[in-house]
């Protein structure tokens, strides 16, 4: 009998996909991982599969894909490295104890040409790496984070300080503050190391504040957006106190949103009250940051009561709530 082809896996695993809840999928599936030689995107369509239905009773033939592919010493069989990144994902998810497989991930690069020089393609797959060695602590790992934190790519230093944010001790917290009075950046990562701070201790958010005044804007934006999505009631006030001197820079907008990613009542109260003193144009952007609650039948009521007796907002309100 000839050995499947990689089209010949990728038709089957059209296949499972059309019906991924029939009872022969995961049988199938082991039988695919299991195959010699396999396409990184063939294994990249398995894993993502195998990660919806939480096949947990694929772990096995994921690492031990994974663990192949590390071991090879070319990228031709997993270009991207789509394949091995997507297994990780799935065993991260899936909370697998893999502390040597996530070690081993941790120091792995996987460098492809492109036009002008090369570019690393394992930088996901290393901070993927970081999180499994955030949950399953093994020897030294700590010093791994660390390590992965000041890793050149900034995929991996984002994801691994969402790592450093779930780490259960005191070790994180001093290398986390560290990292952000260095600055990263990446706008996003900075983000991350700003949230994961705050993961680890709310009380970091006055620290954490004092960026919303950084020189560089996309610090400042950074913070803004890690103090909303901490969703601690506390950060309204270093968030509207900010206002006044963000309002007319290029992250307005990012700020207001901030605020209403607070989801708390006193947050969509200050972003109403703005609302009085505006122009047509300018109210866009705070109509913008409450459309974020637009299913909230109170918040329309208040709208509109608000412009029965600020007509010039009507138009905006229309546009951004898409009433006509």
């Amino acid at each position: 009998m000839p050995r499947p082809t990689t089209e010949s896996h990728l038709a089957t695993l059209r296949q499972l996909r059309s019906a991924p809840t029939a009872p022969q999928t995961i049988p199938a599936l082991i039988e695919i991982l299991r195959s010699k030689n396999l396409h990184g995107l063939v294994i990249k369509l398995a894993a993502e599969l195998a990660d919806q239905l939480t096949a947990k009773e694929l772990a096995p033939q994921l690492a031990e894909t994974i663990t192949g592919l590390i071991a090879e010493t070319t990228s031709k069989r997993d270009p991207g490295c789509e394949g091995k990144t997507a297994a990780l994902k799935a065993l991260i998810n899936w909370e697998i104890n893999a502390p040597d497989l996530y070690l081993t991930a941790a120091a792995y690069h996987q460098h492809e040409p492109i036009m002008g020089g090369s570019i690393d393609t394992a930088a996901e797959f290393r901070g993927l790496a970081a999180l499994g060695i955030a949950t399953t602590r093994p020897p030294n790992a700590i010093i791994t984070l660390i390590d992965l934190l000041a890793d050149p790519e900034p995929k991996t230093r984002m994801l691994t300080a969402i790592a450093l944010g779930t780490w259960r001790g005191p070790e994180a917290l001093p290398v986390l503050r560290l990292k952000a009075h260095l600055r990263d950046d990446d706008s996003d990562t900075f983000a991350e190391i700003l949230a994961a701070l705050l993961r680890q201790d709310e009380d970091q958010l006055s620290f954490i504040a004092n960026f919303l005044y950084d020189r560089d804007l996309t610090h400042a934006e950074a913070a803004a957006l890690a103090l909303g999505q901490s969703k601690i009631a506390a950060a309204l006030t270093p968030l509207t106190n900010a206002w006044p001197s963000l309002r007319r820079t290029s992250i307005a907008t990012t700020l207001l949103m901030s605020i209403s990613m607070l989801r708390t009542q006193p947050a969509i109260d200050w972003l109403i009250d703005q609302l009085a003193g505006t122009t047509a144009t300018q109210s866009l952007d705070i109509f913008d940051a409450l459309a974020l609650h637009k299913s909230d039948p109170k918040l329309l009521t208040r709208l509109q009561d608000l412009i029965h007796a600020h007509p010039h907002l009507q138009p905006p309100f229309r546009q951004v709530f898409k009433i006509h």
